[in-house]
């Protein structure tokens, strides 16, 4: 026992019969000073790391990520400026993600990272200073995980060419990995604003006339015989929606992964009227509950235009993360 309170008491710089006396209760002047300044040592640590949690959490993060990423540099900023990913940066304002600008890194300071603007969205100085949501594009078999981190602008000046325009972001205090789930949903309290008619893996069909043919399962669309048809929208996005239907009442199985085309009539509260807009998407997320509902979520992929003359129907893709932008204006027009 004597050997083991020598030992503890050759780390903290104490005697063994010293700290003996510690857990006696007996101490000299020589040993309460020691300790009282462990003490204060102690304390310090705790808060220099309580107060440097996130850039440590930071840090720690990084490393692990670098594993998953091949090993690269340590610090995932240095990885981004090496495979020269894009990284979007979005104001966000309450529930409403505005895009600002879409970058990369050109070097990394002490304190800052200077980025390369490749295109300037709604980059002003009026954003120097406030808070901004920073999203890294990732490896193209990883599409649907991302990583975000939030900092703010220091410096920014604009130009013309937005290669020429200087943007600088503080330092990141963390990083946060994140999945699909990127933009703001909006839950669809009223079922009357919205109306699905849906085909599964249209592409099948010769000619993709897809649209004449008989769809395989439909919400909220007027039947002659059984009146609305069944099913609801949970919510909706400018990247997808959301949406439960009754398997009995869905023609054609539907798969995880499976292409869903989709007819959308989205209320405009302004025209008093259904806006109709054609978006091909992919079921990422698919399950069965106990009374036979097929809870389904489907993210958008492409927007379907159809031509002025032959009516053509061509599909236009757009940016995961930017979404599209028709959706976004009609679910502000969902409102009154």
């Amino acid at each position: 026992m004597d050997s083991l309170y020598d030992f503890l008491g050759g780390i903290l710089g104490m005697h063994g019969e010293a700290l003996k006396g510690l857990v006696g209760g007996a101490l000299s002047p020589r040993d309460l000073v020691i300790l009282g300044v462990w003490m204060l040592a102690v304390t310090a640590f705790v808060l220099l790391v309580w107060n440097n949690r996130h850039r440590i959490l930071f840090n720690c993060v990084l490393y692990f990520k670098s594993l998953t990423e091949g090993g690269m540099r340590r610090n995932i900023l240095g990885l981004l400026v090496k495979k020269q990913y894009q990284i979007d940066v979005y104001h966000v304002a309450k529930e409403t993600r505005t895009l600002l600008c879409k970058t990369r890194i050109r070097r990394v300071g002490a304190t800052s990272i200077e980025m390369r603007m490749l295109q300037n969205v709604a980059m002003n100085k009026q954003y120097v200073g406030k808070m901004v949501t920073c999203f890294h594009r990732p490896v193209l078999f990883l599409y649907w995980v991302y990583n975000s981190f939030d900092t703010y602008p220091v410096e920014f000046e604009p130009h013309q060419d937005p290669a020429k325009a200087r943007l600088t972001l503080k330092m990141p205090l963390r990083i946060e990995a994140g999945s699909r789930r990127v933009h703001r949903r909006e839950r669809i309290r009223n079922q009357d604003l919205i109306k699905v008619r849906a085909w599964v893996r249209c592409d099948e069909v010769q000619g993709g006339n897809f649209r004449f043919m008989k769809a395989h399962f439909q919400i909220g669309i007027e039947d002659k015989e059984k009146g609305k048809t069944p099913g609801r929208v949970d919510n909706i996005s400018v990247g997808g929606l959301r949406l439960s239907v009754h398997a009995d009442s869905v023609t054609k199985q539907v798969g995880d992964g499976d292409q869903i085309c989709t007819e959308l009539y989205l209320f405009n509260w302004q025209a008093r009227e259904y806006d109709v807009y054609l978006m091909n998407g992919e079921v990422r997320s698919l399950n069965l509950d106990a009374k036979g509902y097929l809870h389904m979520g489907i993210q958008f992929t492409a927007i379907g235009r159809l031509g002025a003359g032959n009516r053509q129907l061509s599909w236009e893709g757009f940016e995961f993360l930017d979404g599209c932008r028709d959706i976004a204006r009609a679910m502000e027009h969902m409102h009154q």
